[in-house]
């Protein structure tokens, strides 16, 4: 059930950045998960005066993305299970309602995909980052 005017998961979008700066379609998201992984760098102290302080905006910040599309192009499916093969680094797009969200250079983890009789590719990929993210 949809919820009206609430960020309900709708319209959430996967792109690839294709040789010669074209973004190439994957699939329309049919789930996803985002994590925002923050390494925090902290400095404590076990002396009389102990003490913890934490470091704000140090360490490293990291995003883990999970997500389970319906492929849409032939070709963002042939670059993300490429870049699976080879081990690479590649540049998605993430947009939800058609406003980007999400850039950021990813691995893939993982790539699955599966398909019954006479019924759309979907697969379920696994990112993770590799550089920072603007939102």
């Amino acid at each position: 059930m949809a919820t009206t005017g609430a960020l309900n998961g709708t319209k959430v979008f996967l792109e690839v950045k294709a040789p010669g700066e074209l973004w190439v379609p994957v699939g329309g998201q049919i789930s996803h998960t985002e994590s925002l992984i923050n390494n925090i760098i902290e400095i404590t102290s076990k002396t009389a005066l102990s003490y913890r302080e934490l470091l704000p905006d140090k360490g490293i910040q990291m995003v883990d993305y999970s997500t389970e599309v319906v492929f849409v192009s032939q070709q963002g499916y042939d670059i993300v299970r490429a870049l699976a093969k080879d081990k690479a680094i590649g540049e998605f797009r993430i947009s939800a309602d058609d406003v980007i969200t999400t850039v950021v250079k990813l691995m893939v983890a993982s790539f699955v995909d599966t398909s019954a009789d006479n019924e759309a590719l979907t697969g379920t990929i696994s990112l993770l980052s590799s550089d920072i993210f603007t939102t």
